[in-house]
């Protein structure tokens, strides 16, 4: 049985190999916040898919929910995200 836990994540860097701007930096801590305000159940499947990378079957046995269900909370998440970050674009 695979466990989560939503604070041990990092997201992959999105900055090119030269090195991290003051900007980039800033955008990734926005998306971390953006991330933790979300509804636990929301926040625990967004990042297994998103970040962790995980299938949505294997999302669907570690929270125990059906695989719609699991799609529909990705969906919803992510909505949610562009919602709270749409000042980034």
């Amino acid at each position: 049985q695979m466990g989560f836990d939503d604070r041990e994540y990092q997201l992959p860097s999105v900055e090119p190999e030269t090195g991290e701007t003051a900007q980039g930096h800033f955008a990734e801590k926005k998306i971390q916040m953006a991330i933790q305000e979300l509804p636990l159940h929301f926040r625990t499947v967004v990042i297994l898919r998103d970040i962790q990378e995980l299938s949505y079957e294997e999302i669907s046995k570690i929270v125990d929910v059906p695989l719609g269900t699991v799609k529909s909370r990705i969906n919803r998440a992510r909505l949610q995200l562009q919602q709270s970050l749409k000042e980034f674009r």
